[in-house]
């Protein structure tokens, strides 16, 4: 039995990992110790509670507040001519430079850390509650939390509290107010869960098969496709859960357009006749689209019964949120069927669970491990780039030379000697396989 089978349940394998050259050594939060997993848990409690300017003066220039990250992601997300972080390879790359932040921020709190943890789904798939599973009092907290409105009140983050605002979140809020996607009906102060169930219907935390079948396809565009639900979207979806805003909330399985469960449980315009593909390029979300109308739910006094976004048209349809086929009209979710969603679910405002960390750590070791299988594709393995008529359907922050975050929140601070801007390129060229400043105890 290899090494890396038993690494959450002993050090052997943290004694067997060493750092080359001085790396860091990125392990699964299972294989650290109780002291070690304390620091990690405790830096991550500092970067929540210090604000900027304090956090600075303690532990350099390095630090950043933890929802200084939430906003980072919200407003890459909302970018007004795409989000600048999902729905094409620009995933994998953009998230990379990202988790690259937070390890440095991570560390400048405390340099005893070895690397940002990541969280391995795999031996949760089957059972995410289970005794041994990060869903406990030692580790994460419960998958379906305790609390009002299905706060986590357990595990090392228990009652971690959801930002009313941060600074470089240009405005964005819930509907209840608070750091949290702009159609979010969420209105809890503290990151929720209701993991397990989407409209009622079961989902899991991710498919454990999937790791090595996604591994396979030698185009990066094919690789993006494969792990968006299987390997990296179902652990947002099955974590974070969702539930009904209202008693008696009417059941919308095989009634949103002619499409079934579990697709009702958000209100992103993600649900139509069309999935994402390759040839859809790049997402511009139905609020950045004049596809909705939203209401300030905490002004307007609104109950969960009305609080929701409206479709700007009657029949729900939305266009331009494919930059590859601005003029294909998209389906909304009619109102009436729309669920609250917990904290990992909402795409935008994901990081608000802790847990995102840890997971996006992890989609960062597949990357790693896609790259180490399809070397012959270095240096930039089919990346999309400018000039290929293929890639035109593309915006342009999602192209090789484009800018990481475009103009809405450009990543700057990645690197100790970064120039400016980091690019796509620039993440291959610096933060790979035998450039990054870290590396991973297995890419099994």
């Amino acid at each position: 039995m290899g090494c890396h089978l038993l690494r959450w349940l002993s050090l052997a394998c943290a004694a067997a990992a060493s750092a080359t050259a001085g790396r860091r050594v990125r392990r699964e939060v299972r294989s650290l110790s109780a002291a070690e997993w304390g620091d990690v848990v405790d830096a991550m409690w500092t970067m929540k509670r210090l604000g900027q300017a304090e956090g600075e003066a303690r532990y350099g220039p390095a630090f950043r507040t933890y929802d200084s990250f939430v906003a980072q992601h919200v407003v890459a997300s909302l970018n007004a001519k795409c989000d600048a972080a999902h729905f094409s390879p620009i995933f994998v790359v953009w998230h990379r430079a990202f988790e690259l932040q937070f390890e440095n921020a991570l560390l400048a709190v405390n340099g005893n850390i070895s690397g940002a943890p990541y969280w391995d789904y795999r031996p949760d798939a089957d059972d995410p509650g289970r005794p041994g599973g990060v869903f406990t009092d030692k580790y994460l907290g419960d998958w379906v939390g305790q609390g009002p409105g299905f706060e986590v009140t357990n595990g090392r983050f228990a009652d971690w509290p959801v930002a009313a605002a941060a600074d470089g979140a240009q405005g964005w809020r819930g509907l209840y107010g608070g750091l949290r996607g702009p159609m979010s009906m969420n209105r809890s102060p503290n990151a929720t869960r209701n993991g397990g169930t989407m409209c009622g219907v079961p989902v899991g935390v991710g498919n454990a098969s999937w790791w090595a079948a996604c591994l396979e396809p030698d185009d990066i565009r094919d690789m993006h496709l494969c792990i968006d639900y299987e390997v990296h979207g179902m652990a947002h979806f099955g974590v974070g859960g969702g539930w009904p805003r209202y008693a008696h909330q009417p059941p919308a399985t095989g009634n949103i357009s002619g499409n079934a469960a579990p697709l009702c449980a958000s209100f992103y315009g993600m649900v139509g006749s069309r999935g994402e593909d390759r040839q859809l390029g790049s997402y511009v979300y139905p609020i950045n689209a004049g596809c909705l109308d939203c209401p300030d739910c905490a002004a307007e006094g609104l109950d969960e019964a009305d609080c929701v976004c409206a479709c700007a048209r009657d029949d729900c349809g939305c266009g331009g949120v494919w930059t590859g086929d601005p003029a294909y009209v998209e389906t909304i979710v009619a109102p009436e069927y729309v669920q609250v969603v917990g904290d990992m679910y909402d795409p935008i405002s994901s990081p608000n669970d802790p847990l995102f960390f840890f997971h996006h750590v992890n989609m960062d070791r597949f990357f790693m491990a896609w790259q180490r299988t399809h070397r012959d594709a270095a240096p930039h393995y089919g990346f999309p780039r400018a000039g290929v008529k293929a890639d035109d359907v593309y915006c342009a922050a999602h192209l090789l030379d484009g800018v990481l975050g475009d103009d809405s929140w450009p990543i700057r601070d990645a690197l100790p000697d970064q120039a400016g801007p980091l690019s796509p390129r620039d993440v291959f060229d610096r933060i790979g396989e035998d450039t990054a400043p870290y590396e991973y105890d297995t890419l099994d």
